[in-house]
């Protein structure tokens, strides 16, 4: 179900919206407002016609195929079959909508199995459609916003966890990246390790967070960790172990 949107205030300034009917932008923002939190949605129009345009007698369904037909030539909306049912996606979405925690979308992506095999170029065909170079390009663009907009949202996670919250801005995207890759729950655990050994010291002694997530974070970390607070081996344990490894203590 699709959650509230956000319209951005250069939306009444695109130079291709302007070459939209007044009807046509309407539809555009109202495909904005049903898409799902991937930017895909329904594209049949008499689907369409109920939900964004209930009261208007005066639209019939072919109308708002010729609407969509033309919002997909100006490459604002992707048109795509899967299964013999129409759906649609925008390209841009992600690029305007900010949406924490989204959800998986529930309906099929553009895919090379639902274009035209005889298109080979990057143009659109006359219903409106991508050709699969444009198609992959979109996914790519797609794929690499949602990937930064997931390791970002991990970062805050992870720095809000974190005691002395100085230099967040030093910490790279590569870095933010690399501690995504290791991931929250070790993570996690890592700056628990460190809170805990670093408890009751003057904060002027902690590591800046900046420190502690490009580097300081390696020794805390599973493979590495060594529990400082562990009791030494007394010197009798010590004794025994030369003895045994000399070989003087066979029967033992």
């Amino acid at each position: 179900m699709a959650r509230k949107r956000m319209i951005d205030p250069d939306f009444w300034n695109d130079e291709k919206l302007g070459e939209c009917k007044r009807d046509e932008r309407l539809l555009f923002m109202g495909l904005i407002s049903s898409a799902d939190d991937e930017g895909r949605g329904r594209a049949n129009p008499k689907l369409i016609k109920s939900t964004i345009f209930p009261y208007d007698e005066d639209l019939k369904s072919k109308d708002i195929e010729n609407m969509l037909a033309n919002l997909a030539k100006l490459r604002l909306v992707i048109l795509y079959k899967v299964n013999e049912q129409d759906f649609y996606y925008l390209p841009n979405f992600l690029k305007y909508q900010t949406i924490n925690r989204p959800s998986p979308s529930k309906l099929p992506p553009p895919t090379d199995e639902s274009i035209s095999k005889e298109l080979t170029d990057n143009s659109l065909n006359t219903h409106g459609t991508l050709t699969p170079n444009r198609i992959e390009k979109n996914r790519k663009e797609y794929n690499a916003h949602s990937l930064n907009e997931r390791v970002n949202d991990f970062f805050e996670k992870v720095w809000a966890l974190y005691p002395k919250k100085r230099g967040k801005g030093q910490v790279s995207k590569t870095q933010k990246e690399k501690l995504y890759r290791i991931g929250l729950d070790e993570l996690t655990r890592a700056i628990n390790r460190y809170k805990q050994e670093t408890a009751g010291k003057d904060i002027q002694y902690v590591m800046h967070g900046s420190t502690f997530f490009n580097s300081g974070y390696v020794d805390y970390l599973d493979a590495n960790y060594k529990d400082k607070t562990e009791p030494k081996p007394n010197a009798e344990y010590l004794r025994l172990k030369e003895m045994v490894n000399g070989g003087q203590c066979a029967g033992i």
